[in-house]
C-alpha cells in the first residue's frame, strides 16, 4: 500500500515520513527530559529565573495509609551532603507531583505546618511571618495531577508555584529557608527511606 502511494504521489510521502521523523524525534525528547518516579513523569531539570536545577532525587510520600504525592529535590548539581544543602544559599527547589484528590487546602497546610515544627525542634518563633506568608500561598484547592513548587530563588526569595503560576513570593532568611527545606532533608523527615532518596542515595 505504501509503494503504491509514494508512486503516486511521492511528495506526498515524502512530507508523511518527515512528519513522523519529527514527532517520533519529538517523543525521544521528551522521554529524555523526564524520568520515572512511582508513575509519577518527574522533569530532570528545573529553570528557575536565569538558573538551570537538576534532579537529584525524589521518592512517593505516603500518608492516610495511601500514596499521596511524590517529593523531588532540585539542585545547581548533585549532593548527596544534607546538612550542605539545608546550609547553602544556592538556588534550590522541592516539587509536590500530587497523586490523589484526597488531598485539601486544608490537609496540606496542616502537613506542612507540623513539618515546620519537626524541622525547628517545636520552636518556629524566629520564622513566623515567614510561616504565615508561606501558608497563605497555599489558598487553592489541589486535585491530582496538580504540581506545586517550592523554589528558593537567588534573590533570597521562596515562591510558590502551583501548576506554573505563582501564587506567592516570600522575603525568605536563611533560617527559613533551612526549616522549610528541613522538612524533608532534616532531622525528622517524614520518612527516612524518602529523603535518602531525595538525596540520591
Amino acid at each position: 500500500m505504501i509503494a503504491i502511494i509514494a508512486g503516486d504521489n511521492p511528495m506526498k510521502t515524502l512530507m508523511i515520513t518527515c512528519l513522523t521523523m519529527v514527532l517520533v524525534a519529538g517523543m525521544g525528547s521528551l522521554q529524555a527530559d523526564t524520568t520515572d518516579i512511582r508513575g509519577v513523569d518527574v522533569p530532570k531539570a528545573l529553570k528557575v529565573g536565569d538558573d538551570t536545577l537538576v534532579l537529584n532525587g525524589g521518592e512517593r510520600r505516603r500518608r492516610w495509609f495511601m500514596d499521596i504525592m511524590v517529593v523531588s529535590l532540585y539542585l545547581p548539581e548533585p549532593s548527596s551532603d544534607a546538612e550542605a544543602i539545608l546550609a547553602s544559599e544556592d538556588p534550590m527547589a522541592i516539587t509536590l507531583h500530587i497523586t490523589t484528590d484526597r488531598i485539601t487546602q486544608e490537609r496540606m497546610s496542616d502537613s506542612i505546618t507540623e513539618g515546620f515544627e519537626r524541622s525547628t525542634g517545636g520552636d518556629t518563633s524566629a520564622i513566623t511571618g515567614e510561616k504565615e506568608a508561606l501558608l497563605a500561598a497555599f489558598g487553592e484547592e489541589l486535585s491530582d495531577g496538580d504540581l506545586i513548587e517550592l523554589i528558593y530563588t537567588s534573590e533570597s526569595r521562596v515562591k510558590v508555584r502551583h501548576n506554573g503560576e505563582v501564587q506567592g513570593e516570600v522575603e525568605s532568611s536563611m533560617a527559613f529557608k533551612e526549616a522549610l527545606f528541613g522538612i524533608w532533608l532534616g532531622e525528622e523527615p517524614p520518612e527516612e527511606d524518602m529523603k535518602q532518596r531525595m538525596l540520591g542515595e
